[in-house]
């Protein structure tokens, strides 16, 4: 429960800090006192963002603190947990916000983003105001009212993650399936690629060994002349080297014996002469290879062309490259199978999907019907002893084609106020004032089911006065005897009940005009309901009046 509210440099408020009790506490005060400013300074621990102009003095920072008594309230600890936040008693909930709009937002000392504090104000304070009203008429909210009725908050989220899941599978099989269409509208052209490769039997290194031999069968007279030439030269003519160097070696013989100093020549000429034997015996060997052979020559062309032809056509530099195009064709064309597995797995993933989806909806579906009878009693009595004897309330849920965000069907609150009249839809029969009992009645029912701290009213009494009201302040402080209820009101039938009371009045100053509030003490909220009953004049009957409505708590 909120305990403590420190508002500081906000709007029309200098300074101001208020302690909150537990039970009922009732906020008055004039219009345009500033109610609505201390609404918007709460709404700031609550994590909604700042608007613009809230800073009253641009001098220094605006600061509103709140501190809430948590011991016992379940799911904080997990939202602090979550945010990696000291968990205790107490939570505290600081927001700085600078003149020029930055906001910074603090929970028990630990920087915290504004998602964290959503989460926390879902927990800690439920403000209903005056428009709220209008969301009776909204098919989400009706289902929420049933939901909160019924405790079926967990069931719920339980549907919407299984509808989560559906919904992401749903997404993944399309992006699937369009891979594989656009896939298979290229898998023909690919494998006849893949083929053509293939079947071309590619060798790395073939294109230079081909190149090799082409040249040697276009240029093998030329080749063979100049064997014959070289042969020649070293073996065949009159003066060729070869008999030279017998002739040489055979005067190295000689000359051996009378000086041994040429015995290191004698090695080297010897080698020499056996080098260019070995060199006729290969010139001699190559010659006889090299053929002129126009048919070979044929074949070696077309297989040239072959390779720079798919060269061309795959935008390769070399026999390597057309070899890894064809493995990278090849792992493609195997990639479709695995696609097409893969669309498979999904689309039984998305048939498990659907299943959990139906079992969810069903589940959640079956528990809101079981509810609607007890519910549909409980309001019509909270009805009744709000002043409308003859109400009829008729809960319906109407089966959806397809899935909604809160599940697979569609309310109907029927409501009629006569005996004489059947029940209609609640949207076009209601007025205003039982729009606001027919809430409260909600509000209500809804507070037993939950273990919400804090609740707020912003005037809910609209379009009501009288005994109607008095009946509606009696509601309101019956609740409070299982959690904090704060009402702010314009209603002397409301405003007085409860303990405690607080004032919210404008103040004008040099500096210009300043909201404050204060607590009343018994004398002066005898005067204050005697104000709301009267008006700026007030007399001594309306004194009399403000005394006895204050004793029939």
């Amino acid at each position: 429960m909120l305990t403590r509210l420190l508002v500081d440099n906000y709007v029309l408020i200098d300074s101001l800090e208020i302690d909150f009790p537990a039970g009922l506490t009732m906020i008055t005060g004039e219009t345009g006192a500033g109610k609505s400013i201390l609404l918007g300074a709460l709404s700031l621990i609550l994590g909604q963002r700042a608007e613009q102009g809230v800073v009253r003095d641009p001098k220094r920072n605006c600061v509103v603190e709140g501190t809430f008594r948590v011991a016992g309230y379940p799911g904080i600890e997990d939202i602090l947990a979550e945010n990696e936040i000291e968990s205790g008693a107490e939570l505290v909930i600081r927001r700085v916000i600078s003149p020029a709009g930055k906001s910074r937002t603090f929970v028990n000392d630990v920087p915290a983003g504004l998602p964290a504090l959503r989460q926390l104000g879902d927990k800690l304070i439920d403000v209903h105001a005056q428009h709220e009203n209008l969301l009776l008429k909204q098919s989400e909210f009706q289902l929420l009212l049933i939901d909160a009725y019924a405790g079926l908050d967990e069931q719920r989220m339980a549907y919407r993650r299984a509808l989560q899941h559906y919904r992401t599978t749903e997404a993944k099989r399309q992006t699937q399936e369009t891979l594989v269409l656009q896939g298979e509208k290229e898998q023909d052209y690919r494998y006849f690629q893949w083929e053509q490769l293939r079947a071309a039997q590619l060798s790395p290194g073939e294109q230079q060994e081909l190149e090799e031999e082409r040249a040697a069968l276009v240029h093998a007279g030329e080749i063979k002349a100049n064997l014959f030439a070289m042969l020649g030269l070293l073996q065949e003519e009159e003066r060729a080297v070869l008999p030279l160097l017998r002739e040489t070696w055979g005067i190295m013989q000689k000359t051996l014996p009378l000086y041994a100093g040429l015995r290191e020549s004698a090695h080297r000429l010897e080698g020499l002469r056996i080098e260019l034997k070995d060199l006729c015996a290969e010139w001699t060997a190559t010659e006889q290879k090299v053929q002129d052979n126009p048919k070979r020559l044929e074949a070696v062309n077309r297989r040239l062309d072959l390779l720079y032809d798919l060269q061309h056509k795959h935008h390769c530099g070399s026999v390597e490259e057309l070899v890894a195009c064809r493995d990278r064709l090849s792992s493609e064309c195997e990639g479709m199978e695995e696609a097409r597995a893969l669309l498979a797995a999904i689309d039984r993933e998305l048939q498990e999907a659907k299943l959990a989806l139906d079992q969810a909806a069903k589940q959640l579906s079956e528990a809101r019907q079981k509810a609607l009878p007890d519910l549909e009693q409980d309001a019509v009595h909270r009805l009744q002893l709000l002043g409308i004897p003859y109400a009829a309330l008729q809960l319906r849920l109407e089966p959806l084609p397809d899935y909604g965000t809160l599940g697979r069907e569609r309310p109907d609150f029927l409501f009629s106020a006569h005996k004489e009249m059947a029940p209609g839809a609640l949207a076009q029969v209601a007025s205003g004032g039982e729009l606001s009992r027919i809430m409260l009645c909600m509000k209500s029912l809804m507070v037993r089911s939950h273990d919400l701290p804090t609740i707020i009213f912003d005037e809910i009494d609209l379009g009501v006065s009288g005994k109607i009201a008095d009946k509606m302040g009696r509601v309101i402080s019956d609740m409070s005897g299982n959690m904090q209820v704060i009402a702010i009101t314009h209603l002397p039938q409301i405003a007085s009940k409860g303990a405690n009371h607080l004032l919210v009045y404008k103040e004008q100053s040099p500096a210009g005009s300043r909201t404050c509030l204060k607590q009343l003490n018994p004398q002066e909220r005898v005067m204050e309901i005697a104000r709301l009953l009267s008006g700026s004049e007030i007399s001594q009957a309306a004194i009399n009046n403000a005394k006895q409505l204050l004793t029939q708590k």
